[in-house]
């Protein structure tokens, strides 16, 4: 490949052996030399001049074209000779800004270093002031420890000194106020010779050794314990009713299931329940508030047609009358409160309960003068007419409201509690207030409706 000065030379070369720099021209001058030929006779030298003229001239036209091929590539050289210079400019323009900036950065870097160099000083000697204040705050702070803790010493000594000057004063009071206590003699103190010594041996003048007779005596700070009285020989009552919380009674209640009244009724009850998980676990079909379970078929009328609820409920009154005697009113009341939950489980009650409710009211004279009877009968005997009462009477939800109300104005009035079914239902149909309600305090009037809104 030909550098650049290589095509300047040939173009150089090419231009000197050209004559005209067109075709045209070229061709112009051959015609012009021809005509001369023909036209005009010269002489034999002249005339082979003129040929030798066009020869060159038809020649020239060859250097012409390579001069144009030559000259086109020269000047697509200095065409792009041109674009690069001006892109040389363009990036020498831009390197003398970034010098320009270089310079800038150099001198604002020279500055700053000169700056961090004050800077650094400056930090050194705040360190070294930190180090000296921080010696001299533990000195400080190492006196005043010292001091401190001499002020708590101090202040230690003062108060047992304090204490021990109130200690001396209070043992002198003390022996004062105890000493005339030593001079006092109770009538009912009397001289009991010492068990612990004996007489071993008489000797002169009336003189005896006396010996420990007991080697116990050692520790004599020691008092001797006494035996707590066995309770082997103690035999519980079997009559004597159980008094159960009202949770006990809605737990029996939702399995159906009647509470133990009495210790003796208290493996029944197990049985019974023992009976009932087993039913449950076997996985059979669970049963409704209508069943009627083995314990409370024994109490419950076939004939008159009560329910189990309605039984349970009888069953239940009877324990809250055995057990209401030995509680406090607030207890049985709550006891009631559960009878009133237990009854409003069950939405409508049969026609045979309230026909048998009926019936129950209008006999209620009758029972009462049977009370007396079995008041003095025994506890079994007693048990078995409380049940038959039970299973012959069934308390409506509204019934047995007013039944509470009527018995806590009895019991603020005469501390009273029914003790049987009987008293329960002469107190719910009202036959036994005559003469009592001047007794009720005002403010127990106001109160009872209240309790049922």
């Amino acid at each position: 490949m030909l550098t650049v000065l290589q095509y300047f030379e040939i173009y150089d070369q090419l231009q000197s052996r050209l004559h005209y720099r067109s075709e045209v021209k070229i061709d112009e001058a051959i015609r012009r030399l021809e005509w001369q030929l023909k036209i005009q006779n010269f002489k034999l030298t002249e005339e082979k001049k003129i040929v030798a003229e066009i020869d060159s001239l038809k020649r020239s036209k060859k250097d012409l074209s390579q001069f144009l091929a030559a000259k086109k590539e020269v000047d697509e050289i200095r065409e792009r000779q041109r674009r690069m210079r001006e892109e040389r400019d363009r990036y020498q323009k831009n390197v003398n800004q970034l010098r320009n900036k270089e310079d800038e950065t150099k001198k604002s870097l020279e500055e700053k270093k000169s700056k961090l160099y004050v800077l650094k000083k400056e930090i050194d000697k705040l360190y070294t002031r930190k180090r000296h204040m921080i010696h001299e705050f533990k000195q400080h702070e190492k006196e005043y420890n010292e001091v401190k803790d001499e002020m708590k010493k101090q202040k230690k000594r003062d108060s047992f000194k304090r204490k021990e000057e109130s200690r001396s004063h209070m043992e002198a009071f003390q022996n004062d106020i105890a000493l005339p206590g030593k001079f006092q003699v109770t009538e009912d103190e009397v001289e009991e010779p010492s068990k612990n010594t004996g007489v071993v041996d008489e000797l002169d003048d009336g003189k005896y050794i006396l010996l420990k007779k007991t080697e116990d005596t050692e520790y004599s700070s020691v008092r001797p314990t006494k035996r707590r009285p066995s309770k082997k020989g103690k035999k519980f009552s079997v009559t004597k009713p159980i008094t159960h919380a009202p949770q006990i009674f809605s737990q029996f209640a939702s399995l159906m299931l009647n509470a133990p009244s009495t210790i003796p009724e208290i493996s029944v009850s197990l049985e019974q329940v023992q009976a009932r998980k087993t039913f449950y676990e076997e996985g059979g079909p669970i049963p409704t508030q209508r069943m009627v379970t083995p314990s409370i078929e024994e109490h419950s009328a076939s004939e008159t047609g009560i329910s189990a609820t309605e039984s349970a409920m009888c069953e239940m009154s009877r324990q809250v009358s055995n057990t209401e005697s030995n509680e406090n009113p607030e207890d049985s009341f709550f006891v009631l409160d559960e009878l009133v939950k237990l009854s409003g489980n069950d939405d409508n009650l049969s026609d045979k309960s309230e026909d048998t409710l009926a019936r129950s009211n209008s006999d209620s004279t009758d029972r009462g003068h049977s009370d007396g009877d079995n008041s003095e009968l025994s506890p079994e005997s007693r048990k078995g007419s409380d049940v038959s009462e039970c299973e012959s009477t069934v308390i409506s939800p509204k019934s047995l409201k007013n039944q509470l109300a009527h018995s806590t104005v009895l019991k603020s009035s005469s501390n009273s509690v029914p003790k049987t079914s009987s008293e329960l239902l002469e107190i719910s149909t009202g036959s036994n207030l005559e003469g009592k309600t001047p007794n009720i305090p005002k403010k127990m009037h106001g109160q009872i409706p209240d309790l049922w809104c």
